[in-house]
C-alpha cells in the first residue's frame, strides 16, 4: 500500500497533533529539613519557585534486566526478565544572578552529607549541625519530584512522579570569557527509587 500523506495528517490531527518538548513543569517540594530555610526574597520557600528556573527535564524511561536461559539446556538462548533499572534524571537549571538556584541545590546536597570543612574535621553544617562528612537519614532529604508535560492547549497530559528523589551530582558549570550572550546553566542529576505515571 503506497504512503498517503493526507491519511498520515488526518491520523495525527485526529489525536490533536503532536506533543511539544517545551511545554513542561518540574515541581520540587523542599526536603523536610530544608523547607523554609532558603528563599529568594519572597514569602514562599525557594523550592516552590524553583520550577521557573528549570531549562530542561526528561520524562524517565525504564529498562528491563534480563538473564540468558537455555530453553533446551543448550542453544537457542532466550532472555527472561528478573528486574528493572531506572536511569538518573539529568535536569538543567538556569542560575539566577543572586546564586539562589545553585545555593539551594548545594544546601540540599549538604543535607545528605556535609562536605564543607572550613575549620577542618571539626566543622559543622550551620543549618543541620552535621559534622564533616556525616550522613543523614533518607527521609530528611528525599522527596517526590513531579514532571508534567502539557498539550498545545496547556492541559496536563503526562504526569510522572520520581519517588524518593535526591540530587546525586551537581555538574560543573563552564565559564567562558567569549560567551557573552548565554545564560549560566547548571546540570543536576537526580537519582530516585522508581517512578509512576498518574
Amino acid at each position: 500500500m503506497p504512503f498517503n500523506i493526507q491519511e498520515f495528517k488526518s491520523v495525527v490531527e485526529g489525536n490533536r497533533g503532536l506533543m511539544r518538548n517545551n511545554r513542561f513543569l518540574v515541581e520540587f517540594p523542599p526536603p523536610r529539613k530544608l523547607a523554609g530555610i532558603l528563599n529568594a526574597g519572597v514569602s514562599a520557600p525557594f523550592g516552590n519557585i524553583l520550577s521557573f528556573y528549570c531549562k530542561g527535564a526528561p520524562l524517565p524511561g525504564i529498562g528491563i534486566l534480563t538473564s540468558d536461559v537455555y530453553r533446551y539446556g543448550y542453544c537457542p538462548i532466550e532472555r527472561r526478565p528478573y528486574g528493572t533499572v531506572f536511569n538518573d534524571a539529568m535536569i538543567h537549571f538556569y542560575v539566577d544572578a543572586n546564586n539562589q538556584v545553585r545555593k539551594w541545590f548545594r544546601e540540599w546536597i549538604k543535607l545528605m552529607v556535609n562536605p564543607d570543612m572550613p575549620n577542618g574535621i571539626v566543622s559543622q553544617n550551620r543549618l543541620t549541625g552535621q559534622a564533616a562528612y556525616e550522613f543523614s537519614y533518607k527521609n530528611d532529604y528525599a522527596v517526590d519530584v513531579r514532571i508534567t508535560a502539557f498539550d498545545p492547549e496547556g492541559n496536563p497530559t503526562i504526569s510522572v512522579v520520581l519517588c524518593e528523589a535526591f540530587p546525586n551530582y551537581i555538574g560543573d558549570v563552564m565559564q567562558d570569557w567569549e560567551d557573552k550572550n548565554s545564560s549560566m546553566v547548571m546540570p543536576i542529576s537526580l537519582t530516585f527509587r522508581d517512578w509512576y505515571e498518574d
